[in-house]
This record gives structure tokens, C-alpha cells and sequence, in this order.
């Protein structure tokens, strides 16, 4: 079985970024992701899904400086959820990440500051050279 999701978006709204136990943190956030198509008529039609992505991690600097509008590569896995209330069942859809990346240079740059702050590395912060732009 296979259990595998990539995509690239920007954020909807800052990251959600709540305490747990062990020194462990929850980042909660949704990403829009554009595809476009042509219609019958030849016409290109942009469509934009929302997605919510949760990253557990132990204090991951990164996931601090992820703002509203920060263009972002997510990796990880669909997880469903079921929520009873009143006798009727909701289901919710999101992605549990396993690798968040910014693609954003002032992105990349605010983690690299707090890092110097923090005398810390996160993981995950790409150097300069290995930015897609």
C-alpha cells in the first residue's frame, strides 16, 4: 500500500502552532493548490482546492515563520478523521506532513534568523543554492 501526497500552495492564514507533550508542537494550517483545465469551448478554467495539512514536530523553527500567502512544499500522507455529533458523522480529510518546505527566499531567511536567535538548526531549511528560484 501506498499512502503518498506532494503538493505545493500557499497559505490561507499563519500556522496554528499549538504545544503537546515531550517538547513536541502541532502546526495546523490549509494551503490552496491550483490546477486549471480547458472547458469544452477551449477556455482555461483555474481551479483552487483548499487543503489542511497538521505537522507534529519537536520545536521545528520552520513551521514558526510559515505566514499567510507562503508559497510551501508538503509531503506526507491523507488521514480521515470521523467527528459524531447529535448522531450524524463528519468526515474530515487532511494531510499529515512529513516534510513542510518554504519556497519563499523570505521565508527561508526569517528561519535562518531565528535559528541564530535560538543558537539551534532546524532541519529542513534548504541553503541558498538548493532554492528552486
Amino acid at each position: 500500500m501506498l499512502n503518498k501526497v506532494m503538493l505545493i500552495g500557499n497559505l490561507g492564514a499563519d500556522a496554528d502552532i499549538k504545544a503537546l507533550s515531550n517538547n513536541r508542537t502541532v502546526a495546523n494550517f490549509s494551503i490552496a493548490v491550483s490546477s486549471s483545465y480547458k472547458d469544452k469551448d477551449g477556455n482555461w478554467v483555474n481551479v483552487t482546492d483548499w487543503v489542511n495539512i497538521s505537522k507534529f514536530t519537536p520545536g521545528d523553527y520552520l513551521i514558526a515563520n510559515l505566514k499567510k500567502g507562503a508559497r510551501v512544499y508538503v509531503e506526507g500522507e491523507l488521514k480521515t478523521s470521523m467527528v459524531e455529533k447529535d448522531n450524524v458523522k463528519t468526515y474530515y480529510t487532511r494531510v499529515n506532513a512529513s516534510v513542510v518546505k518554504p519556497l519563499d527566499r523570505e521565508t527561508v531567511n526569517a528561519s535562518a534568523e531565528t535559528v541564530a536567535k535560538n543558537d539551534g538548526e532546524p532541519a529542513g531549511v534548504p541553503a541558498d543554492d538548493d532554492l528552486p528560484f
